[in-house]
């Protein structure tokens, strides 16, 4: 099974880059599916493609989403919403993303963590008709999480990133037995 990890800004300087590694990390120590880390800068996306259209800049994603299981999303909270770039990329296809679930590491530099935005990740997913699974990563106060090398100082991360990851994991086998009836 194959599940790709986005990150979903492009800010240059952002804190949710050390977030994303240590997903990544994690889910290689702990998931047994293939993983690797993306970024929606990746996909050099500067306009609106549409699902319908024909556009060489969408083949990547479309493919990425095509051969994936499930995706994680690590989203900071901008403005109370997410990244217009991830939008972008996310825009570009449709069919691609049905009965696959998503899971979402939100990343805020404040106590409340990033829930509005979960909030409006998870009806997105459903829009796209993906499953969102019920219990976002919440990594709040980032830049006390981590040290200048990008490593996580706060211990209680380690349990409810393996709990987090379980229950993924859980829907990623589900659906996919699913799909593949």
């Amino acid at each position: 099974m194959f599940v790709p990890i986005l990150l979903c800004t492009a800010r240059e300087s952002n804190s949710s880059k050390h977030v994303a590694n240590y997903v990544l990390e994690k889910t290689k120590q702990h998931c047994g599916f293939e993983t690797e880390l993306l970024s929606v800068k990746d996909f050099h996306l500067d306009a609106t493609i549409a699902a319908w259209q024909e556009d060489s800049r969408k083949l990547d994603w479309q493919q990425t989403v095509e051969k994936a299981d499930g995706l994680i999303l690590v989203c900071p909270e901008y403005n109370h919403s997410f990244p217009g770039e991830f939008k972008l990329l996310i825009d570009t296809i449709f069919d691609e993303y049905q009965r696959k679930p998503w899971a979402v590491c939100t990343v805020s530099g404040g106590g409340i963590g990033g829930t509005r935005v979960a909030e409006q990740l998870n009806n997105l997913a459903i829009g796209l008709k993906m499953v969102p699974t019920p219990n976002p990563l919440y990594f709040t106060k980032v830049k006390e999480l981590f040290d200048e090398d990008g490593k996580m100082v706060n211990e209680k991360y380690e349990e409810r990133t393996q709990k987090f990851l379980e229950d993924f994991e859980w829907y990623v086998d589900a659906l996919k037995q699913a799909r593949n009836k």
